[in-house]
């Protein structure tokens, strides 16, 4: 039997998601399934020995030939009639799935689909093709509903594979061009070690006596006291202990060194720090409920090696939104608001299309 997918399948689309969801999290923070009693064992996987000699479920993938079955749908083959019209089950009608085969599909819906997912796939393709094959028998296909979907469908794919393949060309950065980068854009990659007083305001004080929490003035004033001895030289780390004990903060003192910031990584209105020279002290910065005062300890550029990840990622993200933004750019859409606008009102939903032409439902705004 010819293997088929409905790029307008439910049930796939929803396995598919699933994958590309799990697929970006971080291997460690995958959890281990359940062991289950099986006469037989997943595929992919073997048994071996646990700590007390006997065997272990599900802890070493196995060399399962390319050839071998991993599905095996018993009741399903070219020439099933429709159950639905009282068709029955010809003798020894089956198909048969092998590792090659179904391989060759999970690597096309998602490349990177976790052994989890596969099993879920497993189990629900069966269903997908017994609906689908039901489907041809009635004739579906021939529907010009199905024909509009299908092609709407095809569309909608073909713009996500596009923008997949953009990543993927934007991915393709050479070495030289990193290098390059780096010289030119140095100081976004600038590691910064800082000292910092934190002035918190009365209202954090553990004190419950209102009558000795002190004033918005008399923490500017403090603030500005506290300023003007850390321009003079004092030790950073007794100023910020003064700074708790005055506003009535009974928590130990925060250390006030901190290392490795880079720019864009305090709040924006604080961002002038990182253009001062080290050893000098900054102004006081007021945010809402606390004062701060910082002082620039040493600033220096990571080695390339460190930091050539960090590069071909920023790179990457640029490249493929030039890409993206020069595509979607060189067209302008007009709707015609008449027509819209007379129509929102009825429809209970919105949708809005992704970057990759992606179109998902939105709960309606009324």
């Amino acid at each position: 039997m010819t293997l088929r997918i409905r790029c307008g399948s439910t049930l796939i689309l929803a396995v598919v998601t699933a994958g590309a969801m799990l697929a970006q999290q971080p291997p460690a923070s995958k959890q281990p399934s359940a062991a289950k009693p099986a006469t037989s064992q997943p595929q992919g996987q073997t048994t071996t020995k646990a700590e007390d000699g006997k065997p272990s479920e599900t802890t070493k993938a196995a060399e399962v030939p390319p050839d071998a079955p991993v599905i095996t749908i018993n009741g399903l083959c070219p020439n099933k009639p429709a159950i639905t019209t009282g068709g029955k089950t010809p003798a020894d009608c089956k198909t048969v799935i092998t590792r090659a085969q179904f391989e060759d599909l999970t690597k096309a819906l998602n490349p990177n689909m976790p052994a989890s997912l596969k099993r879920q796939l497993a189990e629900v393709y069966p269903r997908i093709l017994l609906l689908s094959h039901e489907g041809e028998q009635l004739g579906i296909q021939n529907e010009e509903q199905f024909k509009k979907t299908v092609q709407f469908e095809m569309k909608q794919i073909l713009a996500q594979q596009t923008a997949k393949t953009l990543g993927e060309k934007a991915a393709q950065i050479p070495d030289q061009q990193l290098e390059q980068y780096y010289k030119e854009n140095g100081p976004k990659f600038e590691e910064f070690t800082l000292q910092r007083i934190f002035i918190p305001s009365p209202e954090q004080a553990a004190s419950t006596e209102k009558e000795k929490l002190m004033s918005p003035e008399q923490v500017k004033a403090l603030a500005d006291k506290l300023h003007t001895r850390a321009v003079a030289g004092e030790d950073f780390d007794k100023l910020q202990k003064e700074a708790f004990d005055a506003v009535g903060l009974k928590s130990t003192a925060p250390t006030t060194k901190i290392e490795k910031l880079t720019r864009g990584s305090l709040p924006e209105s604080q961002n002038s720090v990182f253009d001062l020279k080290p050893g000098t002290v900054s102004q006081v910065f007021a945010d809402p409920g606390a004062y701060y005062i910082y002082k620039v300890i040493s600033k220096q550029m990571p080695p390339f090696d460190s930091v050539k990840e960090e590069l071909k990622r920023t790179l990457q993200a640029e490249r493929l939104q030039n890409s993206m933004k020069a595509v979607l750019d060189s067209a302008k859409t007009d709707l015609n608001n008449a027509y819209f606008a007379e129509n929102t009102s009825a429809v209970p939903q919105r949708t809005t299309p992704d970057a990759a032409g992606k179109i998902t439902p939105n709960k309606s705004p009324h």
